[in-house]
């Protein structure tokens, strides 16, 4: 049995008694389109190139009702750490500073309320390229692989340089199972800092700056919840994908874990 089901799948499955009483409680989620409020229980689907909004009614594993909430699907993304290793044995990983529109100001009473850009300091990462090798009928939806998406993210977002050695993590992540239904891969380039060549000002994607953190400065940036830049200003650290592809190389690096 599926895990969600649509809300009309839902409505053709259960007992009338059992749906009313499932669809009229208070917590349902309702859909507005240019200021009509449709009823709960209307089905919808937001799409792009980037991905796509489904609503979804979640089943518990009896196969009961438990509740509704948006599924998010993303075209296939990935993270991408960039590091390198110093002569005395330690490393640093390369992160980029971007700013987030969506986010508000960090604390319960900016909930909802306008506010400036939130610049957030995270690793590397993007959506992967349709295949760009020979020609590819768009509708089988083929894709860059984990490798070339972080190579060709790495040097876009971060610079080029020779790569000495490739990590991918087995399983990749989810950035937030609540919401979203898919993965994204975990990848790890290490580099040798002595070829870098920092990226250019890409067109299409705004990096505010690029910067070089030890491990402990990084460890430091995310208790404190930021990295303070050399303007007097924040670069939040608490963004949950970016942190968690970083754990997940350190955990299977522990030499660098320092």
């Amino acid at each position: 049995m599926s895990a969600t089901i649509t809300y009309a799948e839902a409505e053709a499955k259960f007992p009338a008694d059992v749906w009313k009483k499932f669809i009229n409680h208070q917590n349902r989620w309702t859909v507005t389109v240019g200021g009509q409020e449709f009823p709960p229980g209307t089905d919808f689907t937001i799409k792009s190139p980037f991905g796509a909004v489904h609503s979804a009614v979640a089943l518990k594993t009896d196969g009961t009702l438990d509740f509704d909430r948006p599924r998010y699907q993303e075209t296939p993304f990935g993270q991408t750490i960039i590091w390198a290793k110093r002569k005395n044995g330690r490393i640093v990983i390369g992160f980029i500073v971007q700013p987030r529109p969506h986010a508000d100001q960090p604390g319960e009473e900016n909930h909802d309320k306008p506010n400036e850009i939130v610049k957030f300091m995270t690793c590397i990462m993007g959506f992967k390229d349709k295949a760009r090798h020979g020609v590819v009928d768009a509708m089988k939806k083929v894709y860059e692989s984990s490798s070339q998406a972080a190579r060709r993210e790495g040097a876009e977002e971060m610079g080029t340089a020779n790569i000495l050695s490739e990590w991918e993590h087995a399983t990749g992540h989810n950035p937030s199972p609540s919401f979203t239904s898919t993965w994204g891969s975990a990848t790890a380039l290490q580099i040798d800092l002595s070829t870098f060549t920092p990226a250019g000002v890409e067109p299409t994607e705004e990096v505010l700056g690029r910067h070089w953190l030890t491990v402990l400065q990084w460890k430091n940036a995310l208790a404190l919840g930021y990295f303070k830049l050399k303007d007097g200003t924040k670069a939040y650290t608490a963004y949950d994908a970016s942190s968690a592809v970083v754990a997940m190389f350190l955990a299977s690096h522990p030499q660098y874990d320092r």
